[in-house]
């Protein structure tokens, strides 16, 4: 499944909060191209500011002491805003979301550093060495997991993900039509492929098209994520297909022209 992974790192942070009585757990991957981590889940009582699915939330590891440690040494560490040796970029970080303490171990799969689990507490809650421990021994198993939820979204991905543009491929097609329940509103499907791409191969070269095809699936993918439950996907060639889940013809035309406009 596309979301296959997502799902194991909601699991386990939703387990890890309840484990430690956190008042939230999150999960973050270390990206070190942007020498930042991006916040993937967050989970249990979040600050207004923050979501549960963040899109594009990351924190610039060089303003953080204690994450670079982390990061680069493997050092798991707690802090609580009461402590005399608080760091002042946990203080920050804390007050700003509204919680009292904090604890914080690396996730490494394999040998590498793949990112880190990150509690918080409220009302008191204090992590010790011992909360230290128990969350070490949950990211060793969310290394294990997250290496075979890995390689389980990859074989997804080959599978149900046209290799070339990444949106769904036929199988995909097929699989959400049979997943149609056709007693419930009225679902429309769309076919549509591109006039003159055999020209355009044959005078600019295969690049030149695959690059169309990709803009194509782009535009289409884009229109498509604005309408709950829609699905556009490529049948191969020049050939696509979109999904509309509950549409009149009315509404489907709309759809057509709007694509047709965004496309050209």
């Amino acid at each position: 499944r596309a979301h296959y992974f997502d799902e194991v790192l909601e699991v386990i942070a939703e387990q890890a909060r309840s484990a430690l009585s956190a008042a939230s757990m999150s999960i973050c991957r270390w990206e070190p191209d942007r020498a930042a981590l991006r916040v993937l889940v967050n989970v249990g009582d979040l600050a207004p500011h923050e979501y549960r699915w963040p899109q594009d939330d990351y924190y610039e590891v060089a303003t953080f002491s204690n994450i670079n440690t982390l990061l680069r040494h493997g050092v798991s560490y707690a802090f609580a805003l009461d402590d005399d040796d608080c760091p002042p970029e946990s203080r920050e970080a804390l007050t700003t979301l509204g919680k009292e303490a904090e604890l914080a171990v690396p996730v490494m799969v394999g040998d590498a550093m793949w990112g880190v689990i990150w509690a918080t507490g409220t009302g008191g809650r204090r992590f010790d060495s011992g909360d230290m421990q128990l969350l070490q021994a949950i990211a060793a198993h969310t290394a294990v997991a997250i290496g075979r939820s890995e390689l389980l979204t990859t074989v997804w991905r080959y599978a149900f993900e046209d290799p070339l543009t990444g949106i769904a491929n036929r199988r995909a097609i097929d699989q959400r039509l049979s997943e149609i329940d056709w007693g419930i509103g009225y679902p429309v499907a769309l076919l549509c492929d591109l006039d003159g791409f055999k020209r355009i191969n044959d005078r600019n070269g295969h690049p030149a098209g695959d690059q169309l095809l990709c803009d194509v699936a782009r535009e289409l993918d884009r229109l498509t994520a604005a309408i709950d439950g829609a699905f556009a996907g490529r049948l191969g060639g020049d050939e696509f297909c979109v999904l509309l889940p509950d549409a009149t013809l009315a509404s489907a035309q709309v759809f057509a022209i709007d694509a047709t406009k965004a496309i050209r």
